[in-house]
């Protein structure tokens, strides 16, 4: 996801650049306004989006780990990494790059909410 400037405020009356880093703002806050553009490029509703923020770290580390361990027994001793073995398992890399955005937004908000 991108930073998103969830609020604008003129800090020099007459300048034509008055844009806040939201990251500089806040980490916390910056994730908490994106969740929602993360849930659209998974394509989940809120439902979905909060069965993936649900569970426990350990709980993650599990379910990421089934995972690899299905890929690597899919992939036979010696095989060579090519384009296309990537492209094939580029979505699930994207899925659970977009899971723990998520993940790591609702611990934040714990946090600092």
């Amino acid at each position: 996801f991108y930073p998103a400037l969830f609020y604008e405020r003129d800090e020099v009356e007459g300048a034509n650049n008055h844009y806040n880093c939201p990251i500089v703002t806040s980490y916390s806050e910056n994730i908490k306004n994106n969740v929602e553009e993360i849930a659209r490029e998974m394509g989940a509703s809120k439902e979905e989006v909060a069965a993936v923020q649900a569970g426990e770290p350990r709980d993650w580390l599990l379910e990421t780990h089934a995972i690899c361990t299905e890929i690597y027994d899919f992939t036979p001793e010696g095989t060579k990494v090519s384009y296309d073995y990537v492209a094939k398992y580029a979505p699930v890399i994207e899925q659970q790059f977009l899971r723990g955005g998520l993940r790591l937004a609702r611990l934040l908000n714990e946090i600092y909410d």
